[in-house]
């Protein structure tokens, strides 16, 4: 037997999430209950998307919701976006240019330092 437990989405606005988020939360679940899309924010998603928005703004913060969204249900979840917060062409959060691999260890290295840390305490 399995049981399906849906999102509190009054919760969510107790809890001082962005109304506009919570909206596009619920338009999203609806979507997903017609059978239209496979996916919507759950509270954990929602309580993520407040974290981000109090660091990086609301705009960094619907990227990184889109970009958690399955590859599939992206255009719609920016689609909502665009249209329910008015927030426009909100891309999926990417990662950027990384660091080679040879540099990488280099970078975590103290300045002036040589080599790798030593193991243990100096004496």
């Amino acid at each position: 037997m399995q049981i399906q437990v849906g999102t509190d989405y009054d919760l969510a606005l107790a809890l001082k999430i962005d109304a506009r988020v919570v909206r596009i939360a619920r338009h999203l679940a609806a979507q997903v209950e017609l059978g239209e899309l496979g996916w919507a924010p759950q509270l954990r998603e929602l309580l993520s998307y407040q974290k981000a928005e109090a660091v990086l703004g609301t705009r960094a913060a619907l990227a990184n919701l889109i970009g958690i969204a399955p590859v599939e249900d992206r255009d719609a979840v920016a689609a909502a976006a665009g249209k329910i917060a008015g927030v426009r062409q909100v891309a999926p959060l990417t990662l950027g240019r990384q660091l080679p691999a040879a540099s990488t260890s280099a970078a975590r290295q103290p300045p002036g330092s040589t080599g790798p840390a030593p193991w243990g305490r100096s004496r």
